[in-house]
């Protein structure tokens, strides 16, 4: 059940690309999934990971860095985490993915809160 609520707020956060609330709903969906990023169920975490990578699609690169700068490094050493001990293949792959997707808004902007 708490898997499948939070692919749907991912969903909802990659959908609202164009808006202008983009930011808050990314924010408020980082909060959520922080509090399950290590649950127990393999599902909820890949839901979380699943809307990791939707915040990262859907918000503008520079409203995250200047928004977020502090999330983005604690989600950046999550990922880092997941993908090298997580025993969920899958978690794995999407945690590398999501590593990848930050790492193209580093070479983006040319900038990285370290």
């Amino acid at each position: 059940m708490m898997g499948r609520l939070i692919h749907t707020l991912a969903i909802l956060m990659y959908f609202s690309v164009n808006i202008p609330i983009a930011i808050h709903m990314g924010k408020a969906l980082l909060d959520f999934t922080w509090a399950v990023r290590y649950h127990t169920d393999a599902y909820v975490r890949q839901g979380a990971l699943f809307a990791v990578s939707s915040v990262l699609l859907s918000v503008p690169s520079d409203s995250l860095l200047t928004e977020v700068p502090d999330e983005l490094l604690e989600v950046r050493f999550w990922l880092a985490d997941v993908a090298e001990n997580d025993p969920d293949e899958d978690c794995c792959r999407s945690a590398l993915q999501s590593l990848l997707l930050l790492e193209n808004l580093k070479n983006k902007l040319g900038v990285f809160p370290e």
